[in-house]
């Protein structure tokens, strides 16, 4: 990843995150895998998540005899994203500007 464009990473995720609000489709995951992909340590992204566990946005469902938590963005939490998707790519696009005219 080239941390000289942040905005890049931002933006492959809001697209991802659009493309999946658009469909209906809660992508599952590992925790671990997240905090990897993420570059989060998995305690502290738990900690981050659980809000949005108790808000009904997300789901971690533990498997009998699997490691770790399995995720999901749930219903709601897919209408939230759709409701914030429009925000975050007005916020980036202004970080964009104005780090640019540096």
């Amino acid at each position: 990843m080239d941390l000289s464009t942040p905005s890049l990473f931002f933006k492959d995720d809001a697209d991802r995150a659009d493309d999946a609000t658009r469909r209906g489709a809660a992508a599952f995951t590992r925790l671990l895998e997240l905090a990897e992909t993420t570059a989060h340590e998995k305690s502290a992204l738990w900690r981050t998540l659980q809000p949005l566990e108790r808000k009904g946005w997300v789901a971690a469902e533990t498997e009998p005899g699997a490691r770790g938590q399995k995720l999901s963005v749930t219903p709601a939490g897919l209408e939230k994203l759709a409701d914030a998707l429009p925000l975050w790519r007005t916020a980036q696009s202004r970080v964009s500007d104005i780090l640019g005219a540096l």
